[in-house]
Formats: C-alpha cells, sequence, structure tokens
C-alpha cells in the first residue's frame, strides 16, 4: 500500500508539472490540478483556495474537482483564530505547514465540517499551503475517501507539488504584470503620438473644420481607444445658447440635419455642454432624444472642450452598446479635449502668428522656432522656464544645441536638423539639459516649415517630457528580470 500511494503521488507531480510546462492562465492552472488530482491520483475530491484580507480572514475558493461541488458551497473557512481557521486549510495558511487529518469523523478539529464532509464520504485530508517566498497566499486540499490515506512519503511528494504550483501561480503573475506594464508603455506611446498629431495639425493651412475630422481619424485610429469610427465635433453658440455641428465623420447622413443645432439640455451632447461635464452613456436611452427609424443602440462619450474663456464645444464620440468607461479613456479624453480647445481658440485669434503663440504658450510641451542653425527664434513659456532660457531668445548667442548634453546636440546638428530640412521632420527619444543642467528625458519631434516659394522658414521643436514612461519602462524591466529569476 505505501508503494502505491508513492506511485500514486508520482503521478499527480508528474502531471502538474506538465500542466506547469503549458499554462498561462492561473485560474485554468488551478482547476487542472485539481482536475488532475481526482483523475490521475483517485482523490475524491480536491480544491484550491485563496487567503482573503477581509475582517473575517475567510479563504475563498478557487478551483474543484471531484465528488461533490456541492460540498464547498455547505461550508465556510477562515485562516483566522476562530473554530472555522483551526482546521488543516486554516492551519496551513497560517503555518506554512501541510496539515493532515487521517481521520475525519474522530478529529475535533474538523468538527465544524465533519457532518457535511461524511455525508459526501470524506474519510482524510492534506491541506498544503501555497506561498512566495515565506508570504501565504492560499492552500491546496486534497481529500479522500479512505482513512489514513496520507504517509509521510506520499506528503512530501504532494508538499512538492503545493511547492511548483506556487511556483507556476507566481510566474504566471509576473508575466500578466509584464504584460500590463508592457501594454499600458504601449498606450501611452500612442496616447502621445495622437496627442502630438492633433497639435501638429494647428500648424497646417487647413480649415478648422478638417483639422478637427482629421483629429476625429486620428482618435479612431488609436488602438486601445475602443470607440467606434463615428463622432462630431460641435461649436458653443453662447447668443442662442446650443451646439453647432462644424465636424463629422461617418455619421448617418440624417443626423447632418438633427444634429445641425443643439439647444443645451437636449440629448447628451446637450446636456454635455449645460452641465459642462462629461457625459456618457453605455446604451441609449430616455436622454438620448434625438432618434430616427433604424437607428441601433449605442454609446456616447460627450466631452465638454473648455478655453480659458469657457466652453467653447464638445467632442461627440460614439462607443459600442454596452461599453464599460474606464478612468484611462476619461483622462484621455480630457487631454484630447484640452489640446483641441488650443486648435479652436487658434482659428479664433485675430492674427496667424498670434494664434501660432497662443497655442504654443497653452501647450505643456517645450516648443521652440529656430533658423537652420539653430539660433533661436521663438520659445514658449515651457522652453524658458524648463531651460533657463531669456524671453527675448534672439539676443542670445547660445543655439539650441547648447540645451542638449554634448553626444546629443552633435546628434541633433549632425543627425536630426539635417534629416528634417530634407524630409520635413525628425523624432526620436533622448535627452536634454534642464536649467539645473540635469538630464531630462524627452520625446522630441523636429519640423520644417517651408515658405510659399518652398524655401526654409524656419524650424520647429517640440519637446514632450516623459519622465513618468522611462520609470515606468525601467519597472518592466524589473518585471522582466524578476520573471527570469
Amino acid at each position: 500500500m505505501p508503494h502505491t500511494r508513492t506511485k500514486r503521488a508520482l503521478e499527480v507531480l508528474r502531471a502538474v508539472n506538465k500542466a506547469l510546462e503549458t499554462a498561462t492562465e492561473e485560474r485554468q492552472l488551478l482547476h487542472d490540478v485539481c482536475r488532475i488530482a481526482v483523475e490521475v491520483g483517485g482523490y475524491r475530491l480536491s480544491w484550491a483556495g485563496y487567503a482573503q484580507h477581509d475582517a473575517g480572514k475567510s479563504v475563498r475558493f478557487m478551483a474543484h474537482a471531484g465528488y461533490h461541488p456541492d460540498y464547498l458551497k455547505k461550508i465556510r473557512i477562515t485562516w483566522d483564530e476562530r473554530d472555522t481557521g483551526q482546521g488543516p486549510a486554516g492551519i496551513a495558511i497560517r503555518t506554512l505547514t501541510p496539515t493532515i487529518i487521517q481521520h475525519i469523523t474522530e478529529s475535533q478539529e474538523f468538527s465544524p465540517w465533519r457532518e457535511n464532509a461524511t455525508a459526501y464520504g470524506y474519510q482524510s485530508v492534506i491541506a498544503l499551503p501555497l506561498d512566495w517566498r515565506g508570504s501565504p497566499f492560499g492552500c491546496l486540499a486534497i481529500l479522500s475517501a479512505e482513512p489514513d490515506a496520507f504517509d509521510d512519503e506520499e506528503a512530501d511528494l504532494l508538499g512538492e507539488l503545493a511547492a511548483s504550483l506556487s511556483y507556476g501561480i507566481h510566474a504566471l503573475r509576473t508575466q500578466e504584470e509584464h504584460e500590463r506594464l508592457t501594454a499600458e508603455l504601449r498606450n501611452e506611446r500612442d496616447s502621445q503620438e495622437a496627442l502630438r498629431r492633433i497639435l501638429n495639425l494647428s500648424l497646417e493651412n487647413i480649415s478648422l473644420e478638417e483639422k478637427l475630422n482629421k483629429s476625429l481619424e486620428l482618435l479612431f485610429d488609436i488602438p486601445w481607444l475602443t470607440l467606434e469610427r463615428k463622432g462630431s465635433v460641435f461649436l458653443v453658440d453662447q447668443q442662442n445658447q446650443s451646439l453647432r455641428l462644424i465636424a463629422k465623420r461617418h455619421l448617418t447622413p440624417v443626423l447632418h440635419t438633427l444634429c445641425a443645432e443643439v439647444p443645451f439640455g437636449r440629448c447628451l451632447c446637450g446636456k454635455a455642454a449645460q452641465s459642462e461635464e462629461l457625459v456618457f452613456h453605455s446604451h441609449m436611452d430616455e436622454s438620448h432624444e434625438t432618434r430616427f427609424d433604424g437607428i441601433q443602440d449605442h454609446g456616447h462619450y460627450c466631452q465638454p472642450i473648455h478655453s480659458d474663456k469657457g466652453l467653447i464645444g464638445v467632442l461627440n464620440l460614439y462607443v459600442a452598446a454596452g461599453h464599460q468607461s474606464t478612468s484611462r479613456e476619461v483622462r484621455f479624453l480630457s487631454a484630447v479635449a484640452d489640446t483641441l480647445a488650443g486648435i479652436i481658440e487658434r482659428e479664433h485669434s485675430e492674427s496667424s502668428r498670434q494664434r501660432l503663440v497662443t497655442l504654443l504658450e497653452a501647450t505643456p510641451d517645450l516648443v521652440a522656432i529656430t533658423d537652420t542653425e539653430g539660433h533661436c527664434l521663438y520659445c514658449n513659456d515651457t522652453a524658458q522656464k524648463l531651460l533657463g532660457i531669456d524671453p527675448d531668445c534672439r539676443n542670445c548667442d547660445k543655439t539650441i544645441f547648447n540645451h542638449f548634453p554634448e553626444r546629443v546636440a552633435e546628434q541633433i546638428h549632425d543627425v536630426a536638423y539635417p534629416m528634417a530640412m530634407e524630409a520635413g521632420l525628425w523624432e526620436g527619444e533622448l535627452s536634454l539639459l534642464n536649467e539645473q543642467g540635469r538630464e531630462l528625458p524627452v520625446s522630441l519631434l523636429i519640423m520644417c516649415h517651408r515658405d510659399s516659394q518652398g524655401n526654409i522658414a524656419y524650424l520647429s521643436t517640440t519637446a514632450r517630457d516623459i519622465s513618468d514612461r522611462f520609470k515606468a519602462e525601467q519597472a518592466a524591466q524589473t518585471a522582466a528580470l524578476r520573471e527570469k529569476n
């Protein structure tokens, strides 16, 4: 019999190790291990539970296999010092020690669950702690239909199984965290790129309607922002207390008329204008007053656009019915609205240069305009404060290259400027020197602007602080190293 038990435990351990090699999802791994314990090991029931850090220190059942699932519905297990925490599972979690009850019918510690356990034919049980480097997070319990089912050698092998499972769970969590950080970095880059492209539209010699329509298309193309490919932008008519449709992409033609002018307070866009706050609806309801025959259920983000003068417009975006709003989406759409506000305000300025200056002074990015030799013709307030540049930078002997570390300055002078003058733009990520002489990681865009005769008029340099993203990348690299170790 001992030899048979040892062989059984070895077979279970081998099968679990194979499952660990191909595991990609934590919950499924737990289910597989419980199933293997029952199907390969012949045990009557196996379950995995996680220690909860709630007031009652409860144990949450995560997976199970065998006879009978109703057992788990009828019992409650904790890992505190109460009676419900004095069973094998609670003790295993608290002490990080495998705990065995060889005779459930006679065990005082198992008395809270004895009646239900014997009703389903359980005679003995082993609870194996799940932990990572001494920090418990749960246990694996295996119940047998036989008394005295677990000898020392079998218990040792099942302990190895639990240790392997703990490692597998940690590896999956580390991988998941690495993937999450990587996705966040990718999404952040996509967001910054979209905002940069929208901002750069302000420099194009096209109408405001075209700029806003292009902005909508840029939003539709962001992979993580799950929008329907249709939307619109309204501008405020303060005199009539209404919204005027100015830009629209892929809207049903009937909406061109129905939404040409929307009074404050009417439908979702009007309500966003009236409240001057974001309106989100995941479905059409009574608030969605504008309707037509054949309209399909959908949701909306209606984001107010504000400037220093107050409300100037509303950005209207479509989402699929049932869409769940996220804080990331809300923050990003607020940033989009601020960028659109700069574009709209620029169009409303009295002169083209003043319109450009207004936009550049409003942006948190560093913006500088230079001649082909790098002499500064203009720098916005951010550049002045960050780099310590004299507001009247035309009288400064320094060039823009003086504000980069020497190795970077050579790259800008020898590579970036010539490439921008040849191809129209250059972009990359590098470091500049702030007023204190410390290096600051930035995302840099250099664009070459030509006059109507095709001659180079000036170069514009836009730099965005990516310190937070740089720290996140370091965190992702650290997570990756932990995964390897």
